[in-house]
C-alpha cells in the first residue's frame, strides 16, 4: 500500500529523482548512495533521512522526496541524473469476459489447460487496491459458490494499492509499486493507470520509466490506452514496451427498469443496488430547475429548492459530456436521482450513493413529454439486472485514435469489488463478430481503433512467426525520437552512442505498418 501527500507546505513539495538503471546489485547499497547525495544538498544525512519518501532500489535507480523548486533545480544539474521529475497525480481508468473469450475450463486444448491455470505465475495489479472487509467479500446469505474455474485460477495475485479515492494515484506511489513489483518477481504487470494533456516524455512518465525496468527484468506489462475518446490523439501509455490496450464491450448489459407514474415503463443502464429503490420519486427536467442563463449542469447554478428530494433528468451537451459530474451536481443539490440522456454508449457509470440510470435521446425526449402531460410527474428505479449475449459486440470503446494500441480486449463495465466507501455490417474478428467503433455515429473499427486486433488467449498458444523485441531495439526507439546518448546511458547503465541510422521511427520492430498519407 502506498500514499504520498502530493500537498505543498512552505514552497515544498515531492520530487521525483530519477538515475537510471542501479549501479549496484545491493538494494541496501543503492539507498544508502541516495542518503549520501541527498545529504550533500541539504547539509547532514539525517536531513536526507527525513525528506526522501521513497528509496527506489530493486528495479531501478531513483528516490522520491520533499525539495524546494530550487533545490530540485540544483539536483537536475548534477551529472549523472537522468530527470527530476514534480510528482503528478495521475487517474485510474474504468465475470463474463472469460466466457466471451472462449477462455474455459473444460476445454482441453484451450489455453487455460495447456498452462496449468497458471500455476506457479504471479501476476501484479497496480490499482485501487483490495480490502478484505468489503462487503463484497462476505458470503452470507449467498449461495455456495464455485470454485474460480477461469481467467488463472491457479495464479498469485500481487496487488499494489496507488490509487486512493479521494488523491488520485500519486507518481511516486506507482514508481514504488513498480520498483516493489521487480524485488516479488512477478511475472506480468497490469496497469490501468495514466496521465492526462500535456503528456509527459518516456523518461519524465513514471508508467514509461517503472514499466521500461520492468521490461528489462523479464516482466510483462500491460497498461490501459486511456478513458479520453472517441477523439483524436488520446491514446496514453504508448511506449513501445508495454502492451497498450484498448478498452472492447463484451455482450453484457445492465438494464434497469424506470416506472412512469401511469404505470408505462422505459429502460436505461445503470450500476446500482443500493436504496431509493422502488419508491416514487418527483421527476424534473435540469433545465426547468436551473438559474437564468447558467449551466443547469452545474450546482452552483441551480434552484437548489426545486431539486432538493427530486430525480432529476439531464442531457449529454458540448458543455455537459460526463453522466458522472451531473451525478455529483444532484447529490449537490439533494437530488436522490439521476436520468442522464447522451449519445450510445456502452460505458457504465458506476454509482453507489444515488440512482444514475443512462438512457438514449429518444427515450428521455419520450419522459419531457410525460412530464409535460402529467401534473405530478413521478418515476421509480427497479434493482439493475444482467443481461448476457444480447448485444453486438466486440465494439472498441472510445479511446485511441492517431496512436494506436497494440490490440483491444474486453475493458468495458468489468466490474471490480465494490466498496461502500440499426445493425451495419462491418469487419468481422475471430469469433464473427463486428468490430465496431464506438461514437456517433458508429462506424467500421480501423487499426487505429483495435491495433492488431482483438485479442484472441486460445490461438495465443500458437502465433505463427515472431519477431521479438529487446532492450536494443528500445534503445534504437529512444534515439530516433531524438533522446540524448547520456539519458539513454543512463537509463540503460550501458554506453549508447546513437548512430544516424536509428533516426527513423519506422525502423521499430513492431507488428504492424502504417501508410502514410
Amino acid at each position: 500500500m502506498f500514499k504520498t501527500n502530493n500537498t505543498k507546505v512552505a514552497n515544498f513539495t515531492v520530487y521525483i529523482v530519477y538515475l537510471g538503471d542501479r549501479r549496484r546489485d545491493e538494494p541496501e547499497l543503492v539507498q544508502e548512495s541516495h542518503h549520501a547525495f541527498l545529504s550533500d544538498i541539504l547539509g547532514s544525512k539525517e536531513a536526507a533521512k527525513e525528506s526522501i519518501l521513497y528509496s527506489y532500489k530493486h528495479g531501478f535507480s531513483g528516490f522520491a522526496a520533499v525539495l524546494t523548486k530550487s533545490q530540485a533545480k540544483l539536483i537536475a544539474d548534477f551529472p549523472g541524473i537522468v530527470g527530476v521529475i514534480q510528482n503528478k497525480i495521475l487517474t485510474p481508468h474504468t465475470t463474463r469476459s472469460w466466457d466471451f473469450l472462449h477462455v474455459k475450463s473444460n476445454l482441453e486444448n484451450g489455453i487455460l489447460s495447456k498452462s496449468h491455470f497458471g500455476v506457479g505465475s504471479i501476476i501484479g495489479v497496480l490499482d485501487t487496491g483490495i480490502w478484505p472487509e468489503s462487503k463484497s467479500f462476505v458470503d452470507e446469505g449467498i449461495r455456495e459458490l464455485k470454485d474460480c474455474q477461469e481467467g488463472a485460477p491457479s495464479a498469485w495475485l500481487a496487488v499494489y494499492k496507488v490509487c486512493w479515492a479521494t488523491g488520485g494515484c500519486s507518481s511516486a506511489d506507482v514508481l514504488a509499486a513498480f520498483d516493489d513489483a521487480v524485488f516479488d518477481g512477478v511475472d506480468v504487470l497490469s496497469v490501468s493507470i495514466g496521465s492526462t494533456p500535456p503528456l509527459a516524455t518516456y523518461v519524465e512518465d513514471p508508467v514509461a520509466i517503472g514499466s521500461f525496468h520492468a521490461v528489462a527484468k523479464g516482466i510483462t506489462v500491460v497498461c490501459s490506452a486511456g478513458n479520453s475518446g472517441p477523439y483524436p490523439q488520446t491514446v496514453i501509455n504508448t511506449a513501445p514496451w508495454v502492451i497498450t490496450v484498448a478498452a472492447s464491450t463484451i455482450d453484457r448489459a445492465f438494464p434497469t427498469r424506470i416506472t412512469l407514474g401511469n404505470n408505462q415503463t422505459v429502460v436505461g443502464q445503470a450500476l446500482y443496488t443500493g436504496n431509493n429503490l422502488d419508491e416514487f420519486h418527483p421527476l424534473v427536467n435540469g433545465e426547468d430547475i436551473a438559474a437564468s442563463d447558467a449551466d443547469a449542469d452545474s450546482a452552483r447554478n441551480t434552484e437548489c429548492h426545486l431539486a432538493r428530494g427530486k430525480v432529476i433528468v439531464c442531457f449529454q451537451s458540448w458543455s455537459q459530456r460526463s453522466g458522472t459530474t451531473a451525478r455529483r451536481t444532484v447529490l449537490d443539490v439533494q437530488g436522490v436521482g439521476l436520468i442522464f440522456a447522451q449519445f450510445p454508449d456502452k460505458d457504465v457509470i458506476l454509482s453507489l450513493d444515488i440512482p444514475s440510470v443512462q438512457v438514449d435521446f429518444a427515450i428521455a425526449t419520450y419522459l419531457l413529454a410525460y412530464m409535460e402531460a402529467s401534473r405530478n410527474p413521478i418515476v421509480k428505479f427497479s434493482f439493475t439486472k444482467t443481461a448476457v449475449g444480447k448485444q453486438i459486440s466486440p465494439e472498441v470503446a472510445s479511446s485511441p485514435l492517431e496512436d494506436l494500441p497494440d490490440i483491444a480486449a474486453p475493458g468495458v463495465n468489468i466490474l471490480a469489488s465494490w466498496s461502500p466507501a440499426s445493425p451495419v455490417i462491418f469487419y468481422m474478428d475471430e469469433y464473427g463478430q463486428n468490430i465496431i467503433a464506438e461514437g456517433a455515429p458508429h462506424k467500421q473499427a480501423d487499426p487505429f481503433d483495435y491495433g492488431g486486433g482483438h485479442v484472441d488467449p486460445n490461438k495465443a498458444l500458437n502465433p505463427g512467426l515472431i519477431y521479438d523485441l529487446g532492450i536494443s531495439d528500445y534503445v534504437r526507439f529512444l534515439c530516433s525520437m531524438g533522446y540524448n546518448n547520456s539519458a539513454i546511458s543512463l537509463m540503460t547503465q550501458s554506453q549508447t552512442v546513437c548512430q544516424k541510422s536509428t533516426k527513423s521511427l519506422a525502423n521499430l520492430n513492431l507488428p504492424s505498418i502504417t501508410v502514410l498519407s
